[in-house]
Parts: C-alpha cells; structure tokens; sequence
C-alpha cells in the first residue's frame, strides 16, 4: 500500500511539471495568470532594424523609437544636405489599414506593424546613361556636359579612376551619408583636376563636404604601388574647398615634376584653396628629393598672382617629406584654429625683379599655430642661388602681416612654435634661422624678420 502511495505521488509529480512546461510554450500560450501572450512584429520598411514586442492579453505596445531612413545616394541640383533627402516618419500601420495605429489599442492577437515615410521632395538626377564607371566618374561626366552647381551624395566607398572638371560654370560638392566614405585612387594618376592650365575658368570648383576622405595611392596603404602625381591639381582660376569632416591622405607621390611632384596631397597652380574647421590634410608623403624646390607633401602651389590660400581652420599636419606639410609662395590667410605642422614661406623674384614677399596673413580669430616656419629665397638660381642673399632679401620685413583692420599681437608670434631654416634655390646647406634671427614681437616693427641683438 506505501509503495502504491509512492508511485502514485511521482506520476502526480511528473504530470504537473508536464502542464507547467506546455502553458508557457507557444505563442499564444498562458504565463501570467493563465493570460496569453501576443507578439508584435515591426516592419520598418528600410528604417533600422526594431525588436518584436511580447505583451501579455490585455496589455498594449509601447511606441518604439526609430532611426530616419538615411539620404538616397545620387547627384542633385543645386545646394543639397544630407537632412534634405531624408524620408520623413509618418507613423506605424496595420495591415489593410490606413488610419495609423493607436498604441493604446489593447491587444487581442499577433499583429504586424509596418512603418510608413514620406519621401523628400527631391530626387536625384538619373545619370546611368553616362559614361565611366560609378557614380562619381558618371557625375564628372554629367557636370562636365551640364554646368551648373550640383550636390553628389555617396554611401559607400567609391575606388576611383583619374577624373577633370574643365567646365566654368560648374560647382560640385560631395558629402558621404552617415559614416566615413573613401573615395579610392585606383590608378597611378591626380585623383581631381580643376581646370586647365591655359584657359581661365569662371566659377568652376570642387568642394568636399563631411565624411569625405580621399585616399591616394601607397604600397603601405592603398593600391600596390606608389603614385607619381598629386591628389588634387587645381588650376586656370578654379577652386577647391575643404569643409569639416573632409580629408586628403594616404598618398605617396614618387614624382620629379614640380607641379604635381612636390605636393603629395593638394597642388595649387592657380585658382583659390580654403580650408574650413575639421579639415585635414594628413599622411601623405613626397620621395623625390629636389635640393632646389625642396619637396613638400601635404599643400604646395607655384609663384602666381591669382593664387589664394585661406585657411579658415583645419590641419596640414602629419606629411612626410625633405620640407615636410606646406609651401606656400604667395600670401597665406590664417584663422579660426588653421594648424600647419612645417611650413615655408617664400619672397620672389618675378620678371621685372622686384621681390615679392608673402608672408603669413594673421586674422583677429586665429588660435592655431604654425609649429615650424621656414623662410625660402625663391626658384631664381642667379638671385637667390646663395643663402647671403637669402636672408638679406627677408631681413626687416614681414613675415606676419595682420589682415585688414587688425593689428598684430605678441600673442600672435607666439603662435610660431618654432624657427627652421633658410632655404636657397641651390644645393646650398640651409642655415637656422634661429638663435641669430628672429621674428619681432613687439613695437612697430612686429613680425618682421629682424636679427637678434646682443
């Protein structure tokens, strides 16, 4: 009789366990109090990815929060954000449903619930017909044919054959949506030319917005050989702008060539460079080594009166060569928080003689610094080939020059970290600068190139 008792009370046992597991199995199964449990599915239609929402009979959704569906990759007409071709939320809907889902409503079963968006008003410009292979050639190829100011969205890294806007007229920008987009040399070559170098261009330029990077070519990082040109080659009165989040790296340049040699990165022959906050130009390098134009790597430009160089912020910085981040022979605007990491200044000699000197523009705002500043002579192997001559041709004048309706501070030489050489347009060993010179930081001659006295 116990044993009977005993037996009877584990098959009691095992079948209770038994019902226990099959109520919360399911998915309409029981679990609080007996109450089924219902599950809400969301189909965001392209929108990031929601989790299902489990809520007990009885009980509503909570209203989850979604990402916007981010900006059609394309080109577009005119002035275009990244915000301007974002499809707008419009709420979550049932199946066969127009009204839009009440999320008070209590549940009485599973249910499917699909986001609806608005689209933006704009839509790009259907440029597959094009030709060139991707959709930044097939632009260059469009813009070229159809001057005007345009906007080319891209999400996704891009590798890119050699490309030249030669149209006046034309403006274009490029922004990556959402992340970091790499646009990638894919062959030996300058990645953008801006103009020709014997028309004069109106109006035509190329602006690189947030979340570009153009890559240049490198054994150590992108391609598997180096390049024998520059990134970017502006020329015949065009103009290339940096906004923030833009950047130009990862070029080793093998080349002899002055103009496209010498600036690794960015060369400008004639036009106007600007570089906004957040900008960069960084890790390229320069092999050739010229003891007469004494190779750069990162901003290097030839003797031209139509040459602008503003640096309203942004970093040249990080550039490896014989005279390392910039050279820069004619005036250079330096404001907002504009960082050059080495940087040499010229005074030149043009056709009737008369010296040019250009020395750095320094505007009320700037909080950079210029962390090493070398004077050069200029390319004139008979004025210039000793280096007597050289500092002679800097000695008493300017070497920072206020803008406009300022006035220069002590705080403003401050800001040049350090004094390297003087260079000579012949293979002549360069000399310090400092501790026998030294730029003035006081009185009326502030700025200015002066010797030190005993």
């Amino acid at each position: 009789m116990k044993n009977a008792i005993k037996w009877l009370g584990i098959i009691t046992l095992v079948v209770g366990i038994g019902l226990s597991f099959t109520a919360c199995s399911g998915d309409d199964g029981g679990g609080d109090g007996g109450k089924k449990t219902f599950t809400v599915t969301f189909d965001s239609n392209g929108g990031s990815v929601i989790p299902a929402q489990h809520v007990t009979e009885g009980g509503q959704a909570e209203i989850p929060s979604v990402s916007p569906i981010k900006g059609l990759a394309g080109l577009y007409l005119g002035e275009i954000a990244e915000d301007d071709v974002i499809c707008t939320f419009d709420g979550w809907f049932a199946p066969d449903n127009e009204t839009e889902f009440d999320f008070n409503t209590t549940l009485t079963g599973n249910i499917t619930l699909t986001a609806r968006w608005i689209e933006p008003d704009v839509s790009p410009i259907n440029i597959d017909s094009q030709t060139g292979t991707g959709i930044i050639a097939k632009t260059v190829s469009y813009v070229n044919s159809n001057a005007n100011k345009y906007t080319l969205l891209i999400d996704d890294d891009i590798d890119l054959s050699p490309q030249s806007l030669t149209v006046s007229g034309v403006n274009l920008t490029i922004i990556g949506i959402g992340n970091e987009r790499e646009i990638r040399l894919s062959a030996n070559g300058i990645m953008f030319t801006i103009g020709h170098s014997v028309f004069t261009y109106t109006n035509l330029g190329l602006t690189l917005g947030n979340n570009i990077t153009l890559v240049g070519r490198s054994i150590s990082g992108n391609g598997d050989q180096n390049n024998n040109n520059c990134v970017v080659y502006l020329r015949g009165g065009s103009s290339f702008t940096m906004l923030n989040g833009s950047k130009v790296t990862g070029n080793t340049s093998t080349s002899s060539s002055f103009s496209t040699g010498n600036g690794a990165a960015v060369y400008v022959s004639n036009g106007v460079f600007t570089m906004k906050d957040g900008s960069s130009i960084t890790g390229n390098t320069a092999t050739f080594s010229n003891p007469s134009t004494k190779t750069v790597a990162g901003l290097c430009h030839g003797g031209d009166y139509y040459i602008t160089i503003n640096m309203e912020g942004g970093s040249i910085i990080g550039n490896t060569a014989e005279n390392g981040d910039a050279s820069i022979n004619c005036k250079v605007s330096l404001s907002g928080n504009a960082t050059i990491g080495s940087l040499r200044i010229l005074s030149y000699n043009y056709d009737l003689g008369s010296r040019i000197h250009c020395p750095i523009i320094v505007n009320p705002d700037w909080n950079g610094t210029v962390q090493l500043l070398s004077l050069h002579g200029g390319y004139s192997s008979i004025d210039y080939a000793d280096m007597d001559t050289v500092i002679n041709c800097w000695m008493n004048q300017p070497v920072l020059q206020a803008a406009g309706g300022y006035t220069l501070q002590k705080a403003d030489v401050e800001n040049i970290l350090s004094l390297g050489n003087f260079f000579s347009s012949s293979n002549v060993t360069p000399q310090a600068i400092s501790p026998d010179y030294k730029i003035e930081d006081s009185g009326t001659g502030i700025g200015k190139l002066v010797k030190v006295t005993p």
